[in-house]
C-alpha cells in the first residue's frame, strides 16, 4: 500500500536558497519533521526555539508529533527540545542512553561542555522514553537504528569529543543512531551526524533491511574534515548503496558538499531550512 511521505528541514546552518527566505531561521544544527501516513516524527530538535519558529512558518502542527528521534546527544541536535515538547506534550522520545551522558570538546586546547543542558534532561525526565540501543521499528516503514557497528577503518568515526571536563577520556559516540524509512522499492535515510560513519551506517541499514533499488540520504554526513582518499571512498561507497539522491547538510563541510554535486550531480540537492519535498512510497 502507497503511503505519502512529507519531509520538511526545521534547523540546518543554512536556509534553503530555493524558498522565500522571509521569516525562516538557521543555525548550527539540525531538525527534520517527517509525515508518513498518519504519523508525525521530528527528528532532532536544532538547538535553540527556532524549530517551533520555522515550524509554524511551514504550517506544521507540532501538537501532533507522535515520536521525537535525537540522533545523539550534543547540544546542537537537543538543545530545541522543551521548546517543542511543550506544544508535542504526548510526543514519545526514542534516544540512546548513552546520549545523557557528559560530552565535551576541545578546540585551541580548550574545553566546551557540548552535551544537553540541564534544561533538557530535566524535560526529558517528564517524558516517555524509548532507550534505542538496539534496532526499533516503531511505527510499520519507520526504524531508528540504535548503535551502528564501525567497521570500516577509514572512516573518521572520532574527532576531539570527550566524556569528561578535562578531555582525557574519547568519546565514540555510541549514541549515534539514524532512522530510515522503508517501502518496497524505495528507502530514506536520515542521518544527524553521523559520527558511526557514514558508509558504517549505510551499511548496517543494509544488514537490517537488505537492499534497495533506489535509495534517498538527507542529513549532517561528518565529512567536514575529510580528505580527498575518504571523500572518493565514500562517495564511491555511496553508489554501491544505490544513493540516487543526497541532500548535504549540517557537518557535511563545503568541500565535501562540492565533491558531492560533482559525482552526483542534479540528483545532490542543496536543502537547508525550509527545503521540503513529498513522495509516495
Amino acid at each position: 500500500m502507497s503511503r505519502r511521505v512529507h519531509i520538511v528541514i526545521l534547523a540546518d546552518n543554512s536556509t534553503d536558497p530555493s524558498v522565500e527566505n522571509k521569516g525562516w531561521i538557521s543555525e548550527h544544527g539540525l531538525s527534520f519533521w517527517v509525515e508518513y501516513g498518519d504519523k508525525n516524527i521530528l527528528f532532532d530538535t536544532g538547538q535553540t526555539d527556532s524549530v517551533v519558529h520555522n515550524a509554524a512558518r511551514a504550517g506544521i502542527d507540532l501538537s501532533k508529533t507522535d515520536a521525537i528521534v535525537l540522533s545523539h546527544g550534543h547540544y546542537d541536535h537537543t538543545g530545541g527540545l522543551p521548546y517543542v515538547l511543550k506544544e508535542a506534550q504526548k510526543a514519545k522520545v526514542f534516544v540512546h542512553p548513552s546520549a545523557m551522558g557528559e560530552k565535551y570538546s576541545l578546540k585551541n586546547d580548550q574545553p566546551r561542555f557540548i552535551g544537553m543542558g540541564e534544561e533538557v534532561r530535566q524535560r526529558l525526565g517528564q517524558q516517555e522514553i524509548h532507550w534505542t540501543e538496539t534496532p526499533f521499528q516503531f511505527v510499520p516503514g519507520i526504524t531508528v537504528t540504535g548503535e551502528i557497528p564501525r567497521s570500516h577503518s577509514f572512516e573518521d568515526t572520532g574527532g576531539a569529543f570527550y566524556t569528561d571536563p578535562a578531555c582525557k577520556t574519547e568519546d565514540f559516540l555510541p549514541d549515534d543512531q539514524a532512522l530510515f524509512i522503508e517501502a518496497e522499492n524505495r528507502r530514506i535515510i536520515l542521518m544527524g551526524c553521523a559520527h558511526a560513519g557514514l558508509v558504517n551506517t549505510l551499511d548496517y541499514i543494509e544488514h537490517l533491511a537488505g537492499r534497495k533499488k533506489s535509495c534517498l540520504l538527507l542529513g549532517g554526513l561528518h565529512l567536514l574534515h575529510a580528505d580527498e582518499t575518504r571523500l572518493r571512498t565514500t562517495i564511491d561507497a555511496m553508489k554501491s548503496h544505490n544513493i540516487h539522491m543526497v541532500v548535504p547538510l549540517h557537518c557535511t563541510g563545503v568541500q565535501a558538499t562540492e565533491a558531492l554535486k560533482e559525482a552526483f550531480g542534479k540528483c545532490c540537492l542543496t536543502g537547508g531550512v525550509g527545503f521540503s519535498f513529498t513522495l509516495s512510497m
